[in-house]
């Protein structure tokens, strides 16, 4: 379980406030520029615009935005731009010191704030957005039910997650823990390995290590996107939409071949369909406030 201080310290260091420089890039062409070399840096901005995409069609401009875990503001910042008077929370303060710097080379009246949301209170928002936090929270219930309050009346939530139903396509390590935590755990135990280990002389590489990113060190849940609208509904949510993003045009195992206009493509295809769903590393949630 991470600690509030193991989150805040992590994300302090001058490489992590590195890898969060740069907005999304407006144009089709220019995130097909990054994708062909850095999928990663792709994928980010793809799933900032599929968020703004998600938060414009429901609210109008001049509505209160909170974000959530903001690092140096390349979302929220392009939200103020349309017209949202918007808040920056993020419990890394070399992150907002960096948003801070970088606004002031083109203000748009964003309000930064250092802190965790557990701790936050403010009039209501319109929404609240967290893109890339619920990970780190082991107990959700509670993050979820403290954005509830953050919300007025009708108020939106946009929440990114880590699918883990894409480690049933990604035939590593992950795809071993959930067929046995998920699929195969009303077997018995003896005939549940006997089945893994079938798997694995099978499959050469199904014991590989997930593949990591750079905040590995840290605790990352995963949440199925077919059940997580229980755990809204729960907290007091109605779900609206969930789009699958981090779109992979094949599991990254079976393929060294990158190319951006393939990742731009899938995300068109797939990111409101079943497909996206299991090749997609991450979905975000569409929700608002019942009352």
């Amino acid at each position: 379980m991470n600690k509030t201080d193991d989150v805040k310290n992590h994300f302090e260091k001058p490489h992590h406030v590195a890898d969060h420089g740069g907005e999304a890039p407006g144009g089709e062409a220019a995130i097909l520029d990054y994708a062909n070399t850095d999928w990663e840096k792709a994928f980010w901005f793809l799933r900032q615009r599929q968020i703004t995409e998600m938060v414009v069609a429901r609210l109008r401009p001049g509505s209160r935005i909170l974000e959530v875990g903001c690092g140096v503001g390349e979302l929220i910042s392009g939200l103020a731009r349309r017209g949202y008077a918007c808040t920056g929370l993020d419990i890394s303060t070399a992150m907002i010191e960096q948003a801070r710097q970088r606004e002031a080379a083109r203000p748009s009246g964003i309000t930064w704030l250092t802190g965790d949301v557990v701790s936050h209170d403010a009039p209501p928002y319109d929404a609240v957005i967290a893109n890339g936090v619920i990970c780190y929270y082991a107990e959700q219930r509670p993050f979820l039910e403290k954005i509830r309050t953050l919300l007025s009346p009708d108020g939106v939530a946009v929440i990114s997650h880590r699918n883990r139903l894409f480690n049933l396509v990604a035939l590593n390590a992950g795809t071993v823990d959930f067929l046995e935590t998920d699929l195969l755990a009303h077997l018995p135990a003896v005939e549940r390995e006997r089945a893994l280990t079938r798997l694995r002389e099978s499959l050469p590489g199904m014991t590989s290590p997930i593949e990591r990113s750079s905040n590995h060190a840290l605790m990352r849940t995963a949440e199925n996107p077919l059940t997580v609208s229980a755990q809204y509904v729960d907290c007091g949510f109605r779900v609206e939409e969930i789009v699958a993003t981090c779109i992979h045009p094949l599991p990254p195992r079976l393929t060294d071949i990158r190319r951006g206009e393939d990742v731009f493509e899938v995300t068109k295809r797939y990111e409101r369909s079943w497909q996206g769903l299991f090749l997609g590393s991450q979905f975000i949630v569409g929700a608002r406030r019942a009352d």
